[in-house]
């Protein structure tokens, strides 16, 4: 009896070949990534969220509105978003460093200073108990 004939790989067609390729990048390769590539990828990522979680602390502990709000924190998320496009990597990859770096420079974000009820220009929780009265304690 015959085997049946295995149908030829049908070849992407330019587009789509294009648009997968440049929303994934250099991920589509198979196997482990380069120990340099790997490397560079954890200096970005540690580097850009100390530095997110850094502004927020200085926030924090000035009481600068630009670095509390967020919007410093927001400015290191747009760019390593703008770093990763240079170095070509894939634009879903980028989105998602991005969006995932603006959530946690808006986690970080906290309002106050000097203005805004805290002691030495550093901001300061009030704690209120279940019934919903303020407590005398402040958490920093």
């Amino acid at each position: 009896m015959p085997r049946p004939r295995r149908q030829p790989p049908v070849a992407e067609a330019g587009l789509t070949s294009r648009l997968r390729t440049s929303a994934w990048g250099p991920t589509e390769f198979v196997g482990l990534p380069p120990r340099w590539l790997l490397a560079e990828g954890l200096d970005a990522g540690l580097l850009a969220s100390g530095m997110i979680v850094g502004v927020g602390a200085v926030g924090v502990w000035t009481g600068r509105p630009a670095f509390a709000s967020g919007g410093a924190g927001l400015v290191v998320s747009v760019a390593l978003g703008v770093y990763l496009l240079v170095t070509g990597a894939g634009r879903a990859l980028v989105g998602m460093v991005t969006v995932l770096g603006m959530c946690l420079a808006l986690v970080t974000a906290v309002e106050g200073g000097p203005g805004a009820g805290t002691r030495h220009g550093r901001y300061l929780c009030s704690v209120a108990s279940a019934e919903g009265i303020p407590l005398s304690m402040t958490i920093w």
